[in-house]
């Protein structure tokens, strides 16, 4: 978390840098959350440091003050490391548990749903209290998709194909 200077407290729009690969938000009125991943496979989740390592801060800062370079300077505010976890398509799960009624997931994401989590929320709530989604239909997300041979193509290709309908 970087606090934006003065002249920049307006929120910026929150965004996925490909050439960077890093995702970026506002966070609160005069900070912007950033990332990247940093892959670490076969981490044990139980036991992983959730802290930030300097280079991991350096690297973060440069990337970041490339997109936005009035960021280059700006103070810290804090961190935090964890593990992501993914489908093997790398697209959300979204479904009614099958075989347990009334025990809905939205799952396997990476944490690349950041950007579309009220529209997730707001899917999910008509599902419980109506019975089905109204607002957008979505069983292209269903989990059986990977037993089907059905997987959505474009791991990483957002705001383009069925993906697309939460943009």
């Amino acid at each position: 978390i970087f606090r934006r200077p003065e002249a920049q407290v307006k929120p910026h729009p929150v965004f996925i840098d490909g050439k960077h690969m890093m995702w970026v938000r506002p966070d609160g009125a005069t900070n912007t959350l950033a990332g990247y991943d940093h892959d670490i496979f076969g981490a044990d989740p139980d036991f992983y440091d959730e802290s930030i390592d300097w280079d991991f801060l350096v690297e973060c800062r440069r990337r970041l003050s490339d997109r936005l370079p009035f960021m280059k300077e700006t103070p810290m505010r804090g961190g935090w490391a964890g593990v992501l976890t993914n489908s093997p398509d790398g697209h959300i799960i979204l479904e009614e548990t099958p075989g347990y009624d009334g025990l809905f997931l939205a799952l396997g994401d990476s944490g690349t749903n950041f950007k579309t989590a009220r529209m997730i929320g707001k899917c999910l709530a008509e599902w419980i209290v109506d019975g089905a989604p109204k607002t957008v239909d979505i069983p292209v997300f269903r989990g059986s998709r990977f037993e089907s041979g059905e997987p959505i193509p474009g791991g990483v290709a957002y705001g383009v194909g069925p993906t697309s309908v939460f943009h």
